[in-house]
């Protein structure tokens, strides 16, 4: 279950929850790096995956070249709108 601080963070972390389902911590943690309770707060909403992890996830996850082209353009779109919602938050 996701709980971000804004709408915006909660998409994106259920997209990368979606991305990474029935993958474990552990394994995303061997795999891309960072701790396995970093990859729970990525997951969450907690925190805000970095665009990096993500990029190499959706890589990682969509085999077929044209449909991980649309995941990447969905996943940029929802990591920027996550990052601005965030700073909004933030200023407010």
């Amino acid at each position: 279950m996701t709980q971000g601080a804004t709408p915006e963070i909660t998409e994106l972390a259920a997209y990368l929850s979606a991305l990474t389902a029935g993958v474990t911590a552990r394994d995303l943690s061997d795999r891309f790096g960072t701790g396995t309770s970093l990859w729970g707060r990525y997951r969450s909403g907690e925190r805000i995956v970095p665009w990096h992890l993500l990029e190499q996830v959706v890589a990682d996850s969509v085999a077929d070249r044209r449909g991980r082209l649309f995941a990447l353009t969905r996943a940029k779109d929802l990591y920027n709108r996550a990052e601005a919602a965030a700073a909004r938050a933030e200023l407010g």
